[in-house]
């Protein structure tokens, strides 16, 4: 486990010292796993004010955890192979800004990275449905309880939204517990 009160953390932030992770990243990556920061969560409220901010924070990211260099890695020299948006509070704006930065840096990068959300079944969804009808995202896991929402889901982006599937190369999975589907 890693912590700020059992490792320590990053001079002026609250970023905890994980260095000793990075072996174990690695080793993941080695055996053809893809290994992502997920921002976000069902108790984060999270959210830009404005497209400058998106940008930055995109910037900081790709600097911490991808591709980017900055004294401040919480992983060492471990290279995560993308994010995954997982924003279900907070505001709702501006992660299409955030989205485009963060590809600005993996386009021209030496390595393939992921940018992947993970809306709730409720469509649309509330916190990154705008991002995902105006940037591309390589994934899309949907987060369902019951599969007559997922059902929602994949009949709309077949029928009315076929850049879903088509030119924006997204994979849409659907996750729910196997005792709620009947």
């Amino acid at each position: 486990t890693c912590s700020v009160s059992g490792n320590g953390a990053f001079h002026g932030t609250a970023l905890p010292k994980c260095e000793f992770l990075a072996d174990d990243i690695k080793t993941c990556q080695e055996n053809g796993k893809i290994v992502t920061i997920s921002l976000g969560g069902a108790d984060a409220s999270v959210g830009f004010t404005s497209a400058e901010q998106a940008q930055k924070f995109a910037d900081t990211i790709w600097n911490t955890f991808l591709g980017g260099s900055s004294d401040t890695r919480p992983f060492g020299d471990a290279v995560l192979d993308g994010i995954d948006l997982d924003i279900e509070n907070g505001s709702h704006s501006h992660y299409s800004d955030f989205v485009t930065q963060i590809r600005s840096h993996t386009d021209s990068a030496d390595k393939k990275y992921y940018v992947t959300a993970a809306p709730q079944c409720v469509f649309p969804d509330e916190w990154v449905g705008d991002a995902l009808d105006s940037v591309a995202f390589d994934a899309v896991y949907v987060q369902c309880e019951y599969l007559r929402f997922f059902l929602r889901w994949s009949l709309f982006d077949l029928q009315f939204r076929p850049s879903f599937f088509g030119s924006h190369s997204r994979k849409s999975f659907a996750g729910y517990p196997s005792l709620i589907l009947f």
